[in-house]
């Protein structure tokens, strides 16, 4: 994402230099403003085409930046929040009624070593003792998540964990020889990183990150 945005970054600047010597036609903060949101749009369809990543939050974040582009280049007569809000609300209710697990919050560990924890309009909150966790997947969506992991072993192996919090709060407590690395999409919502690492940094286990944070709100401590 961040080679993305910098890619951007560069053709806008070419661009602006190209205006300023009257080359091209080129109004830098028109165009900044009516495209600014195809970083929602890039950020959604690399969440689709990521293996393990959340198609929902892929979907999500592909509606918001269609919506509002559309909406800035007068392609469409509705405002973008009049796209958003009524297409966001199908696509969960679609998300609720094809999901494999009809309760409304769960948590599973397969043999794998692969956890799923899922809170759908409601709250889930667990502490897990697991040997060899390899991966995992937490979703909440107009929930709440509350996971002590500080009793749990990652494997060698461990890939990393995907957190998606909408319209949601998800709190994770981690054991004290976990770093993490996080990285991820925060759309009016955001990541709080309050781990403090402690013991031999040689002997610390890093632990990789990915979220999306869409009107909601995720921390991590331990």
């Amino acid at each position: 994402m961040k080679q993305i945005i910098g890619v951007l970054f560069i053709l806008l600047g070419s661009l602006t230099a190209l205006g300023y010597a009257e080359i091209i036609e080129f109004e830098i903060w028109d165009t900044v403003w009516d495209w600014w949101p195809i970083i929602f749009l890039i950020a959604g369809v690399r969440q689709l085409v990521t293996k393990g990543s959340s198609i929902l939050g892929g979907v999500l974040l592909s509606i918001i930046g269609i919506a509002w582009i559309g909406s800035n280049l007068d392609l469409i007569s509705l405002s973008a929040w009049d796209i958003i809000i009524p297409s966001c609300l199908i696509i969960l209710g679609i998300f609720m009624l094809t999901n494999k697990n009809n309760s409304s919050k769960s948590s599973a560990l397969g043999e794998d070593g692969f956890i799923v924890v899922n809170s759908l309009f409601s709250g889930v909150k667990e502490r897990l003792t697991i040997n060899n966790l390899t991966g995992g997947k937490i979703e909440s969506v107009f929930g709440g998540v509350e996971l002590d992991m500080r009793n749990v072993e990652f494997d060698e192996n461990f890939d990393s964990l995907q957190i998606d919090s909408i319209f949601s709060g998800v709190k994770i407590w981690f054991p004290e020889n976990v770093e993490v690395i996080t990285k991820g999409n925060p759309i009016l919502g955001g990541l709080k990183n309050s781990i403090i690492p402690r013991g031999d940094a040689a002997e610390r286990k890093q632990i990789k990150i990915n979220f999306n944070a869409i009107f909601g709100g995720i921390e991590l401590l331990n």
